[in-house]
């Protein structure tokens, strides 16, 4: 996230938290070998450097402003659904 104000560092991460709904949940997928084939065959590490969400992939009101102020890119939530999208 850009620092406009300049009163602090520019942030590096964002965290993202894997949850389950409960007892009921607990096992959950995690796709290793997709991971580290997606990753040209490197174990994925938990720190990924992925752009801002710009230009086309930016979700805009009528009015061409921002719809969300914190809008992912496409190339994250990608990632983070390989991860764990059950294969059957």
């Amino acid at each position: 996230m850009p620092n406009f104000l300049e009163t602090r560092f520019t942030n590096a991460i964002e965290t993202l938290l894997w949850c389950s709904k409960g007892e009921k949940y607990k096992k959950y997928t995690f796709n290793y070998k997709l991971m580290k084939q997606y990753n040209n065959g490197k174990q994925m590490t938990s720190v990924w450097n992925i752009g801002l969400c710009i230009g086309s992939e930016r979700i805009r009101g009528e009015d061409g402003k921002k719809s969300h102020s914190t809008q992912k890119p496409e190339g994250l939530l990608k990632r983070v659904i390989l991860s764990n999208y059950k294969t059957r």
